[in-house]
């Protein structure tokens, strides 16, 4: 089977280009069939334009060499997705393995004349005829060719109005609510049996708990590495950008979006806002996926005190991780023994800052720090939610009452007055409306996003585990979770050792620590000010 459609085997063998040059000048004929839509994968369309193109070739006595088709692809300016089976067409015909293309229409081939204009000089360069709408066709013949050219031009006037038509039915269906476009990963689409239209969209019995799991691993503290690594184990072509489109996604939280404009969906949610406006803020502040690989309690996430300040790279600022090494025992050239000398693991500026710190030492007194902390009433006070909550309630009232003054005001802009045949809400109107509105209501959705983004759940467990915070934290959260943990409540600094060797100060001198709700902590940039 030829191009991967059926009907080859009711016509015979396919022909060898000797036995096709041999039977010059008979016609031999390649089928072309395209089809913008086939929501249901049945190829109808297709199927007719090809049993159209199969009495075309019985009337005209020709050979079918093969059978080219494109199903749900556009052929306007606007289609995005290429269309494999065309550009086999014309490479074929490039190679002179027909004589005759066939199709149902004009519109069939192309709708933009960038794509009709070279097919036009590939068959007059190659003597290749066209067939569609009862006529053949020779670009060697000058009123053949202004014909195809005319009619190429209505095709894609036809596309024109078809992109218009769509651009409309998109706007019409995000302000009802509908689905349009690719479908979400963790939905699936539902037709009408009988026609085949779109009726709707509802999570995917088995990839919807997907999802849900995905954003909970991202909320607990995961990383985005581990959170790739378990979606792998449903779409294994997953990557990290497409985990972030995916974690980005307001259809997972019934918001439907267009040109900037939200709407309510029509669809079941997923996720809950103030797990969705979490997770923001957690990819928002990760870094990129080479840095989680690093599986170190402080590395990347303390910063060197001398370059910080002035390094205008700041990922080079970062503290880096440096496996410890052992040297054998030796002897020199005067047969004097030396032993083994062992350096432990350390931390390392990344830039020039020439600031080194040995790992064990600074996790686990940075540790010891942030627990303490983490059972203080200070952070039981940074990481209050009774006004949060509050305030949560308080501005997503505003924002849906603005939504519904705006949508009250656009429907009486459309609504014509059966009594003065006017709009019942002039243009100048409603813009002196939408002036007022927009900014408020743009206002209220930024703040509720705000205050979403600040809960923590893991930092609330801690918070909350009373005696158990140190069992929690060792037990109980693994290091994604700590480093977590660590971006969202503390900035580390690492200071430059005042003297070599074995006389180093305290390591508690060399680290400085500043708590969320300290001075400084919001105006000072963390890791999250190199994320990639």
């Amino acid at each position: 089977m030829v191009g991967g459609f059926p009907y080859r085997a009711r016509m015979g063998n396919v022909l060898s280009l000797p036995s096709i040059q041999a039977l010059q000048p008979r016609l031999i004929a390649a089928l072309y069939a395209r089809a913008s839509h086939d929501p249901r994968k049945r190829g109808t369309s297709t199927r007719d334009q090809f049993e159209v193109g199969e009495m075309v070739c019985e009337e005209l006595g020709a050979e079918i060499y093969d059978y080219y088709e494109d199903r749900g692809l556009s052929a306007t300016r606007k289609a995005k997705k290429v269309r494999k089976d065309f550009q086999r067409l014309t490479a074929d015909a490039e190679a002179g393995c027909f004589n005759v293309i066939v199709y149902a229409d004009k519109s069939r081939i192309a709708r933009d004349l960038e794509v009709s204009i070279p097919l036009r000089s590939l068959c007059e360069r190659t003597g290749v005829k066209i067939y569609y709408d009862g006529r053949l066709y020779d670009m060697r013949v000058p009123k053949d060719r202004q014909d195809f050219t005319n009619d190429a031009v209505a095709a894609e006037a036809e596309g024109e109005d078809i992109i218009k038509r769509a651009d409309r039915t998109a706007r019409l269906n995000a302000r009802r609510g509908r689905p349009h476009g690719v479908v979400a990963f963790g939905y699936r689409r539902r037709y009408d049996p009988d026609d085949g239209t779109l009726i709707g969209q509802e999570p995917h019995p088995e990839l919807a708990p997907v999802i849900i799991t995905m954003f909970d691993m991202i909320d607990q503290g995961k990383s985005q590495r581990s959170v790739l690594a378990y979606a792998r184990q449903f779409r294994p072509t997953m990557t990290f950008p497409g985990l972030k489109v995916i974690l980005s996604n307001k259809t997972y939280i019934g918001v439907r979006t267009n040109r900037g404009q939200e709407y309510e969906a029509q669809w079941d949610r997923l996720v809950s806002d103030e797990v969705f406006y979490r997770v923001q803020a957690r990819i928002r502040d990760t870094y990129s996926p080479r840095a989680e690989v690093q599986q170190k309690l402080l590395s990347g996430e303390a910063w060197c005190a001398s370059c910080r300040p002035t390094n205008p790279a700041p990922a080079a600022s970062k503290m880096r991780a440096f496996p410890g090494r052992t040297i054998p025992p030796r002897v020199d050239g005067k047969g004097k023994a030396w032993g083994a000398r062992v350096f432990p693991a350390t931390y390392g500026c990344g830039g020039r800052g020439d600031v080194s710190i040995v790992q064990h030492r600074a996790d686990a007194w940075v540790e010891e720090a942030v627990l303490a902390w983490l059972s203080s009433p200070a952070a039981r006070e940074a990481f209050r939610h009774d006004a949060r909550d509050a305030d949560i309630a308080v501005t997503r009232a505003l924002a849906d009452r603005l939504t519904r003054e705006l949508e009250e005001a656009q429907t009486l802009a459309k609504t014509i007055d059966p009594m003065t045949g006017l709009t019942m809400l002039s243009v100048a109107s409603l813009a002196a409306v939408e002036q007022g509105l927009l900014p408020a209501l743009k206002a209220a959705r930024a703040k509720l996003q705000q205050l979403m983004e600040l809960g923590d759940p893991l930092l609330d467990r801690l918070v909350n585990s009373g005696g158990r915070i140190e069992s929690v934290w060792n037990d109980e959260l693994d290091m994604d979770q700590r480093r977590s943990v660590l971006r969202s409540c503390v900035r580390i600094e690492i200071l430059k050792a005042t003297t070599r060797g074995r006389c180093q100060p305290s390591v508690s001198t060399r680290i400085r620590l500043i708590f969320r709700g300290e001075a400084g902590f919001d105006e000072w940039p963390g890791p999250a000010a190199t994320a990639s």
